[in-house]
């Protein structure tokens, strides 16, 4: 059976929970038997293990101003994708939710031959997209959201936000169990004290990662002599580094775009805490690495971030963007990382398998069987 994925980023030239997670499924699927192929905009055509991946175009999509999506290029991704499908004449269509134009150019099929199944990994407010866009593009674009959410024989989430979002859990709207992808070197060893911060996501507006270096800078006048290590890529990298040095803060902060596994591994051995004061989460895949291997996050109670509903003991949650009070959880949380460590060691035992994503394959697979079998 043949199962064609829709996504515009690839991992690794695109960073992110989600171009893991597909990685992760594109891949699980060819070790069932399934024949993959995966319709990006990051410039492969090239088969990996098993994966056969088709660009729309030869270069990568990219973000513009301030590290924000281009209108222009979700369109033509989603004018691209249509003879791709034809060619490709999938059982099982498999899309991500953004862009939602692409969704629509899917819905424009009558009588199409193969399941379609869309994944709902976040689904933004109308007071998010009116601060993202602007007030009559952001309502244009909410409106559009909500067009789409009907789009899809199946449409799948991975939080419990999504799912009331998109209406009452039924045959058409299924909740996975989690996007926990095990790693072998992540094991909890025995707890030792540590120094260091962490933030590590795309470098963005969305994710703060200056409010991070604000909050270094409130944590040194507190007496913290550690270091905070900023991983992670996007198109503010350059303005975080000025930023560094206009703060003169290149003795205690530093810089690491695109981290090898043993570099971020480094950087989580080193670290009692996850400063992660992202505005918006459609999961929070970092808040779970962080957690199995013993270190909580400092989070910020946005409504766009679901990384709140994973309720990980230990989270630190904040309804302040103030540096300074979060450099006053931080500080805190750097005396509690005994107690923090043994009640992430009990989550880890007794919750964590839980939120496997192999069990998201499983069900997802389930689905397919259901649905193209009848």
């Amino acid at each position: 059976m043949k199962i064609l994925l829709i996504c515009e980023a690839v991992f690794p030239e695109n960073k992110g929970g989600l171009e893991r997670w597909m990685l992760w499924f594109a891949e699980s699927l060819t070790k069932l038997n399934f024949e993959v192929e995966y319709i990006n905009a990051s410039g492969v055509n090239e088969i990996r293990e098993k994966v056969k991946y088709t660009s729309v175009k030869s270069k990568n999509w990219s973000y513009v101003g301030n590290g924000k999506r281009s209108i222009k290029q979700s369109i033509n991704f989603a004018f691209a994708i249509r003879p791709l499908i034809r060619i490709s004449r999938p059982a099982v269509i498999y899309s991500v939710q953004a862009p939602i134009f692409s969704l629509f150019s899917l819905a424009l099929y009558f009588r199409r031959p193969w399941l379609l199944i869309v994944e709902w990994f976040e689904i933004w407010s109308i007071g998010y997209w009116r601060n993202y866009l602007g007030f009559i593009p952001g309502s244009i674009g909410f409106f559009l959201q909500s067009l789409s959410q009907r789009v899809g024989d199946i449409r799948v989430v991975f939080s419990n936000r999504c799912l009331r979002q998109l209406g009452e859990h039924n045959s058409k709207n299924v909740l996975l169990p989690g996007l926990y992808m095990e790693s072998e070197i992540a094991k909890l060893n025995a707890f030792k004290q540590r120094e260091n911060l962490l933030f590590l996501g795309r470098f963005v507006g969305e994710k703060q990662p200056i409010l991070a270096l604000e909050v270094a800078m409130e944590l040194r006048q507190l007496g913290w002599t550690g270091h905070l290590n900023i991983v992670g890529t996007g198109p503010l990298g350059k303005f975080i580094q000025q930023e560094i040095s206009t703060n003169e803060m290149d003795a205690y902060v530093k810089l690491i775009e695109n981290a090898s596994h043993s570099e971020l591994e480094d950087c989580f051995s080193n670290s009692f805490l996850l400063l992660h004061p992202s505005k918006r989460e459609g999961y929070g895949l970092a808040i779970i690495e962080s957690a199995e291997r013993g270190i909580p996050s400092l989070l910020i109670d946005y409504p766009e971030n679901a990384s709140i509903d994973l309720q990980i003991p230990s989270q630190i949650i904040s309804e302040s963007e103030s540096p300074k009070y979060l450099a006053k959880l931080a500080y805190d949380a750097y005396f509690k990382q005994e107690s923090n460590y043994d009640l992430l060691k009990a989550w880890q035992t007794n919750i964590l398998p839980n939120m496997k994503a192999k069990k998201s394959v499983e069900k997802i697979v389930s689905l397919i069987n259901e649905n193209v079998m009848k």
